[in-house]
């Protein structure tokens, strides 16, 4: 009975024991995890170091769209002021859509990473640093998986909210339907087996950024060639009317947003 007493206070000793020593080294692996954070050089190889980092952050390693990424690639911009910024583009190994995120680097150091709300479909996703009246934006071409969607704008001092959105900038989606067909005089309303898709030339519009009404503040241009396919027999696509277009959007002080002027703006069909 005495054994069984001195084997039974001899069992909890030792998980004590093993409990208390998980504890220190989970500890000391936590400690140097973050030794390891903050330590990643970054101009050697930014990719190299930005998975580093996320691997080495609790509150990212377990991230979806970080933990199976696919591909990362890192640009180097400028805003007004000659303050680099870093941002880093990914792509999952099982999505259709891309992310961006905005990368804080400090005496050659990457301390903090941000997600930006931009992204979305991989083929239409493309992105620059512009510097305008309203300060420095990313302005980023962000579609749904279908291809449809906008110019959105970041502010580089508040990366995690679109302060600015341009809509319609994007379009790649062959919708191939009725109502496509009959708003641009392919069909009539009783033609009920004829179809056909509008679509951007290069799947977006081509963004400008200038004063257009010479009051001080930055305006957006967007100008391309919308084409209009009808579907065929065989569902082939086939071209017939092509649009050269111009949405102006001023810039409204008062609102602190970009409103559209259809007065200033243009659609001149170039083929018929």
């Amino acid at each position: 009975m005495v054994k069984k007493y001195l084997v039974g206070v001899c069992v909890v000793i030792l998980i004590i024991f093993v409990l208390i020593l998980s504890y220190i080294l989970i500890t000391q692996l936590s400690e140097t995890q973050k030794f390891t954070r903050n330590n990643i050089l970054f101009n050697n190889n930014p990719v190299d170091s930005f998975i580093n980092f996320i691997n080495a952050a609790h509150d990212l390693k377990d991230n979806y769209d970080l933990k199976y990424l696919n591909t990362v690639d890192i640009t180097q911009h400028f805003d007004n002021t000659g303050n680099i910024i870093y941002l880093a583009r990914i792509s999952t190994q099982f999505m259709w859509g891309t992310g961006l995120y905005m990368i804080y680097v400090d005496d050659n150091k990457i301390t903090k990473i941000i997600n930006t709300p931009l992204g979305g479909n991989e083929r239409n996703f493309s992105y620059d640093v512009v510097n305008l009246s309203q300060g420095t934006f990313i302005a980023a071409y962000c579609s749904s998986h279908m291809g449809n969607g906008n110019l959105d704008f970041v502010s580089v001092l508040n990366p995690d909210i679109i302060k600015y959105t341009i809509p319609y900038a994007v379009d790649s989606d062959y919708e191939d339907m009725r109502l496509t067909a009959i708003e641009y005089g392919l069909a009539s309303e009783e033609d009920e087996n004829i179809s056909a898709s509008a679509v951007y030339l290069g799947g977006r519009l081509h963004a400008s950024y200038v004063d257009i009404d010479e009051d001080g503040n930055t305006d957006i241009g967007l100008t391309g060639i919308q084409q209009i396919y009808q579907t065929g027999i065989n569902n082939e696509q086939v071209l017939k009317k092509e649009y050269y277009i111009k949405n102006v959007y001023i810039f409204d002080s008062i609102k602190d947003d970009f409103v559209f002027k259809d007065e200033l703006s243009e659609k001149i069909i170039i083929m018929n």
